[in-house]
C-alpha cells in the first residue's frame, strides 16, 4: 500500500476539501470554514446518527484499513472469493470488515498458518493496539447512538466552553507524517467563563496526534486525532471538546462534542488515557504562524466509581472432548457471564493456526509443552500407545457439499448475536460416521468476539479429538482411502 493515502482517500473526504477551500493569503488556514459535512461520510444529513457512523467510518481507515491495505492487499482489495476489507473502496471495505468482524481480522493477521510471510506474530503488537483502540471505537459508536444530539453544529461554543488549554504551534510535517503535541493541564490551561475553575491535576498531560494527508488534487489537509490524557495522579472527568485554529473553532460534526470521559489516575499515553476515536479534519496548509488549542465544557478532578468487569463469553462444558465413528453429532454451548448491556455477536469457528509450531498439516504427539491440555486428556482415554497419541488436523467438509470420503466433521455455524436476557446459545457439529481405521484427529473449536465490549473468558477454545484408530484393523492388502489419495504416505498405492 504504501503511506501516501491520495490514491485512496475515500470521494466524499475530497468532495468536502475541495468544496470547503481554503484561504493561504497570511496563515496556513481560514479559520472561518465552518462546513456541516462530515469529513468521512457513509451519510451526510448532520444527524448525531450519521455522525456516530462516520466517526467509526473515520477510525476503520485510520486504523485497520491502514493495517490491511498494508500487509493484506494482495488477497483482500479485490478477489472475488475473499472478503474484501482491503478494498481500494474505503466505503465497501469498511462494510465487508464489519460484516467479518475485527476479531477474526485480527486473529488471522497473527496466525502465521493462514498467509505465511504475509501473516504472523510479527504483527501481535500493532493487532493488540488495533484491537483495543476499536473495542474504545464501538463502545463510543453505541453511546453516540444514544445520544439526543443536544449540540448541534450551529450552537456557538462561547456559549458552552469554560476552559480552553494554551495556544501551541503547529507542527510543520512533511506529507503523510504525524507528531504529537502536548500540554501540561497544570500550567497549560486558562479560564474562558469567570466561573470556571482551574482543576488541579497533578501529573496530566494530554497530547493530540497531528497527520498531514493530500488530496489526489495536491490539495493538503491535517486530521487531529487520538486525544489522550495520561500521566495523572487523579481520576480526570472531560466533556465535550472542541479543537480551535488561530483562535477558531473548527466546526466539522465529530464525536468530539458528544465527548463525556472518564480517565483514571494511572493511565498512559495510549488507550488506556484515549479520550476518543474520533477525528477532525482541517483542511489547508501549516505555516509557523498557525496554532491549535483545545477548549472543554467541563475538566475536572474526580473520583470514578470502580469500573465494571467485562463480560465475558465462553464455551461451556469439557474442554477436551472425544468422539468416534458412533457419535454422529456433538452438542456445544456459547455462555455470557451476565446479560449484556449491548448485543454481542460472536463466532465459532475452527482454529486454523498449526499445532505446536508443526507444519500446517502434520500430526503431532501432545506433550506438557504441545496441546497440554489434550496431553492430559488422552491417558484417562486409554490413548497411550504411539498410534493412538498422534493427531492431525481433521478436515472439514469441502465447500457445502460433502468430501465423500475424506471429511471428519461438518459445521455452517458461522456467527451469532446474544442480546436482551439471552446469555447462551447452543449449537452441533456433525461428526463422520467413517468406519476406516486411520490416524486420529482434532478440531480445535475457537470462540472470538466479532462485535461488542465483551471479551472472551477463560475458555475460548474447545479441543475435540476424533478417535479413527478405534475403528477395525484393515484386513490384510487393504488400503485406507488417505493412503489411496496420499501416495507419499503409502508407495505401494502407486501400483494401483
Amino acid at each position: 500500500m504504501g503511506t501516501n493515502l491520495k490514491k485512496w482517500l475515500p470521494a466524499s473526504l475530497l468532495s468536502l476539501l475541495l468544496i470547503a477551500g481554503f484561504n493561504n493569503c497570511s496563515t496556513g488556514f481560514d479559520t472561518s470554514i465552518e462546513s456541516g459535512t462530515s469529513a468521512l461520510s457513509l451519510s451526510t444529513d448532520g444527524s448525531s446518527g450519521s455522525i456516530c457512523e462516520d466517526s467509526l467510518l473515520g477510525l476503520y481507515q485510520r486504523g485497520y484499513y491502514k493495517f490491511v491495505r498494508d500487509n493484506c492487499v494482495s488477497c483482500h482489495a479485490t478477489e472475488a472469493d475473499k472478503p474484501q476489507f482491503a478494498s481500494p473502496d474505503i466505503n465497501w471495505a469498511y462494510k465487508v470488515f464489519m460484516d467479518k468482524g475485527y476479531t477474526k481480522v485480527s486473529d488471522n493477521a497473527i496466525n502465521i498458518g493462514h498467509q505465511p510471510g504475509y501473516t504472523g506474530p510479527q504483527h501481535i503488537q500493532a493487532v493488540n493496539e488495533l484491537r483495543l483502540e476499536w473495542q474504545q471505537g464501538l463502545k463510543e459508536f453505541n453511546q453516540c447512538k444514544g445520544s439526543s444530539g443536544a449540540i448541534e453544529t450551529g450552537v456557538d461554543p462561547a456559549t458552552l466552553l469554560s476552559l480552553e488549554t494554551t495556544k501551541l504551534q503547529l507542527p510543520v510535517l512533511a506529507l503523510d507524517k504525524q507528531e504529537r503535541i502536548v500540554w501540561d493541564l497544570n500550567s497549560q490551561i486558562n479560564k474562558i467563563k469567570p466561573e470556571a475553575v482551574i482543576p488541579i491535576v497533578p501529573g496530566a498531560k494530554l497530547s493530540l496526534l497531528i497527520t498531514r494527508y493530500q488530496t489526489a488534487g495536491g490539495e493538503d489537509y491535517y486530521t487531529l486525532t487520538k486525544p489522550i490524557i495520561f500521566g495523572s495522579t487523579v481520576d480526570i472527568r472531560v466533556k465535550t471538546m472542541y479543537a480551535s485554529i488561530n483562535g477558531r473553532p473548527l466546526k466539522y460534526p465529530t464525536t468530539f462534542k458528544f465527548l463525556s470521559a472518564g480517565i483514571r489516575a494511572g493511565s498512559k499515553e495510549d488507550t488506556t488515557g484515549l479520550l476518543s476515536t474520533g477525528g477532525l479534519t482541517a483542511p489547508g496548509t501549516v505555516s509557523s504562524q498557525d496554532f491549535i488549542s483545545l477548549a472543554f465544557e467541563m475538566l475536572e478532578a474526580t473520583e470514578l466509581p470502580a469500573p465494571k468487569p467485562p463480560t465475558l463469553a465462553n464455551l461451556t462444558g469439557a474442554q477436551v472432548r472425544f468422539v468416534n465413528s458412533a457419535t454422529g453429532s456433538m452438542d456445544f454451548e456459547v455462555a455470557l457471564s451476565e446479560v449484556p448491556d449491548e448485543p454481542v455477536t460472536l463466532t465459532v469457528s475452527e482454529e486454523g493456526s498449526s499445532m505446536c509450531q508443526a507444519a500446517p498439516d502434520a500430526f503431532v504427539v501432545p506433550s506438557a509443552n504441545c496441546l497440554p491440555e489434550v496431553f492430559q486428556a488422552l491417558g484417562p482415554q486409554g490413548m497411550t500407545t504411539p498410534d493412538h497419541l498422534k493427531l492431525g488436523r481433521a478436515r472439514s467438509v469441502v465447500g457445502n457439499a460433502y468430501n465423500r470420503y475424506d471429511w471428519d466433521y461438518r459445521f455452517s455455524l458461522s456467527s451469532m448475536t446474544l442480546a436482551g436476557v439471552d446469555t447462551k446459545r447452543s449449537f452441533s457439529i456433525e461428526f463422520s460416521r467413517d468406519l476406516r481405521r486411520e490416524e486420529n484427529r482434532i478440531l480445535r473449536l475457537k470462540l472470538n468476539i466479532a462485535s461488542s465490549t465483551a471479551i472472551v473468558g477463560s475458555q475460548d477454545i474447545v479441543y475435540v479429538v476424533i478417535r479413527r484408530m478405534d475403528n477395525p484393523t484393515p484386513a490384510p492388502g487393504e488400503i485406507t482411502f488417505s493412503q489411496l489419495m496420499g501416495s507419499k504416505r503409502c508407495p505401494q498405492c502407486e501400483l494401483c
